[in-house]
């Protein structure tokens, strides 16, 4: 929806900027107050200021991530005091202060969703983060989508030139979009936020994003853009997000991608550990050096957190899975192994530890393939032998 700027009063914003300067690459900024007394924030300098802010924020509505909403502005002429031509009003959260970590902490299922969206915006002008009624906000979205203060400068030029410049120009920015996306995700989960809810939170924002695009649930925003700016930004907008819909579905997790210690790397990490024998118990069996090395319940208390800690998607659709890598954790806590009984018969710690290296090595490619869980398997394999008897 754009609105009518006639229906608000203007007065210049005074920014409190850590820089010292007067305003910043949006350029002056302007408090709109309504006649009901609500109040917009309106950037209108950068001619993609307010497209990028919009496009960013109506995507955090929909994918439930808090931000301020935006709306676009529609006759701008009819406005001398503040004579902008493309311009955005975004909704002034009065009491927004800088988030800490401690915030972050606090609220980390908002954080880890903050935190995506300025991902998937490809923000260059740095992340902003505010805490607003107890709340994790992620805000100011004017330098994104590779549509930055670089290309704004020369955007108003680009207008005036053949439509097959301004495409081809166009063009290229998708490419820097495309390449960046393909880098990007290993980044996510790098910050201090627990990986397990980073991945949770990029799962269903994911699974939503991908939904709405089958049913074309992205077009109102697009008509929107579309009253104010050329059909080819549009389209521009309309292949990233096509762009981004792809790398989404080639990749159903980030935690399996990532480079650092995450939640399925670690439970291979420790099963790696237990079917070489590396813990104290069996060192000292063999009579082998065990100093600094840790004793098999510290083991087994570390992959039954990570169990705990598993992504709620992956619990639903590998339960089978996870259920038989804690039923064989349970033979070591009861002491059913060879180390501590001597009984014959009775498997090692290698042994149980080279089943459950098999079984989350299994759950580790499932995961990254998005391939079905074996709950799903039996259900398919159930229906097409006992196919349902249509109803009468």
């Amino acid at each position: 929806m754009l609105l009518n700027p006639e229906n608000y009063n203007y007065t210049r914003f005074k920014q409190n900027r850590r820089d010292g300067e007067e305003y910043g690459e949006s350029g002056p900024l302007y408090i709109a107050t309504h006649a009901d007394g609500s109040k917009l924030l309106v950037k209108q300098m950068n001619a993609m200021d307010a497209a990028n802010e919009y496009l960013a924020c109506s995507l955090a509505q929909i994918l439930g991530i808090n931000t301020p909403k935006a709306w676009l502005f529609s006759s701008h002429k009819q406005i001398k005091r503040v004579s902008f031509r493309h311009s955005v009003g975004i909704e002034f959260l009065d009491g927004l202060s800088p988030a800490t970590k401690e915030d972050f902490l606090s609220c980390p299922h908002e954080a880890a969703r903050c935190v995506i969206l300025n991902l998937i915006a490809d923000q260059e002008d740095g992340t902003s983060y505010g805490i607003y009624n107890g709340h994790i906000f992620t805000y100011d979205f004017g330098s994104t989508f590779t549509m930055g203060v670089n290309f704004q400068d020369n955007f108003l030029k680009l207008m005036k030139s053949p439509p097959d410049d301004l495409i081809q120009h166009l063009k290229n920015r998708r490419n820097s979009y495309h390449q960046y996306l393909n880098a990007a995700f290993d980044s996510i989960t790098k910050s201090f936020l627990p990986v397990e809810i980073v991945e949770d939170e990029y799962v269903k924002i994911r699974n939503i994003f991908i939904d709405l695009t089958k049913s074309n649930g992205f077009e109102s925003i697009f008509d929107d853009i579309g009253k104010l700016y050329p059909k080819a930004i549009v389209e521009y907008y309309r292949s990233l997000l096509l762009e981004l819909e792809e790398v989404f579905r080639d990749n159903p997790t980030i935690v399996a991608k990532s480079k650092g210690m995450t939640v399925y790397t670690a439970m291979l990490h420790i099963a790696d550990a237990l079917a070489e024998g590396k813990v104290k118990e069996s060192r000292v069996y063999y009579g082998e050096n065990a100093d600094d090395i840790p004793p098999l319940s510290e083991f087994v208390s570390n992959m039954e957190l990570l169990l705990l800690h598993m992504p709620d998607m992956t619990k639903v659709r590998y339960s089978i899975e996870l259920n038989s890598i804690h039923n064989e954790l349970m033979d070591y806590k009861n002491g059913h192994y060879y180390e501590r009984l001597h009984s014959r018969g009775v498997p090692l710690i290698t042994t149980i530890g080279k089943r459950i290296q098999t079984l989350t090595t299994d759950l580790f490619l499932k995961v990254t393939e998005d391939k079905p869980g074996a709950a799903e398997q039996i259900i398919k394999c159930s229906e097409q032998i006992f196919p349902k008897i249509p109803e009468n």
